[in-house]
């Protein structure tokens, strides 16, 4: 195999792998937020706030859905253009973005879930 062949490989599975991970986060927040997915020990915003009940589960995760999905799309963005990049440095700096691009979203998404939860704390 030749260097250039190792770098498309690599870049494809690179960029599936950070895409589809991305995805899989955007979906169980939207299950979450659609009621589908409850307080649980293995997936979703599992943060004192949110674990407070199903409530503040759920309000959580509809308030961090906007944002989950802003990272996801961005970060398969980074994904597929990857696979188009042919030199290793510009490559590795697409990547870098792309995951970068999905933890600020993620974490905006985190912040508004949290406050949202606290509000229906505060209601009750």
């Amino acid at each position: 195999m030749s260097e250039a062949d190792a770098l498309r490989l690599a870049a494809l599975l690179v960029g599936v792998v950070l895409g589809a991970g991305a995805v899989v986060v955007a979906v169980v927040v939207q299950q979450a937020a659609a009621g589908r997915l409850g307080p649980n020990s293995w997936a979703g915003m599992r943060t004192k706030e949110t674990l407070a009940g199903p409530r503040q589960w759920r309000e959580a995760h509809r308030a961090a859905l906007g944002a989950t999905w802003i990272g996801a799309i961005g970060t398969v963005a980074a994904g597929l253009l990857a696979v188009q990049i042919r030199d290793a440095a510009l490559l590795a700096g697409v990547l870098v973005a792309g995951a970068v691009w999905a933890l600020v979203w993620v974490l905006i998404g985190l912040a508004r879930g949290e406050q949202a939860a606290r509000e229906v704390s505060r209601r009750r």
